[in-house]
């Protein structure tokens, strides 16, 4: 099949264009199923436990 230097263009645009969508979209199921398993951090947690040992330590 021979076609013109365009329509070769257009193919080679929509075969890099869809590798890359596809990529990005791995990448986000990616992300979308490890945020699932790990568990979230709790920040007000982790603020407390760190005033309680500052005090802990600071009052020996």
């Amino acid at each position: 099949m021979m076609t013109g230097p365009l329509v070769g263009g257009i193919v080679a645009f929509g075969i890099v264009a869809g590798c890359l969508f596809r990529g990005l979209y791995l990448l986000h199921d990616i992300h979308h199923r490890v945020s699932k398993i790990t568990p979230e951090r709790d920040k007000v947690k982790e603020a407390y436990q760190k005033y309680l040992n500052e005090r802990e330590s600071s009052s020996s």
